[in-house]
């Protein structure tokens, strides 16, 4: 796709009427390699992850961080530091796609975390549920 875009400031000063090729900044060839998300609790968060969850740890940081692998795709990783009180805000939604929602569904719900009801979303299915600090995740079955 050869698309280009010209045009005006916005309010920010971005595009400030040059030629942008759509796709070729300095990001467009590379990839998410992990996402980071700042914990209270690194011991319960990892047990959380790991055992309920059956994420391989990949790197720990005793007291301070550890990186589980999310299929082939990016990491997670958990930082110990996280100053608000957990529950205060929904920090992030981590969306992991599955072959099949109900099945992953009912195999977590079966290590005692509760997960709601499946539901049509665009693009596909998907269940929610929730890290003990409160951060969302959600699987989602892909149409």
């Amino acid at each position: 796709m050869d698309e280009t875009r010209t045009g005006a400031a916005d309010k920010s000063g971005i595009n400030s009427g040059v030629n942008l090729e759509l796709g070729s900044g300095p990001l467009s060839g590379g990839r998410l390699s992990y996402l980071f998300v700042d914990v209270h609790d690194l011991d319960v968060m990892l047990g959380f992850y790991r055992d309920g969850l059956g994420l391989p740890v990949v790197f720990e940081g005793p007291g301070a961080c550890a990186f589980l692998r999310l299929g082939g795709g990016p990491q997670l990783a958990l930082y110990s530091g996280r100053t608000t009180e957990p529950g205060a805000a929904a920090h992030v939604l981590i969306a992991i796609d599955v072959p099949d929602v109900e099945a992953a569904a009912k195999m977590i719900r079966g290590r005692g975390i509760a997960v709601g009801a499946t539901r049509d979303v665009p693009g596909g299915r998907a269940a929610i549920f929730a890290d003990p600090e409160g951060n969302r995740l959600e699987l989602h079955q892909p149409d």
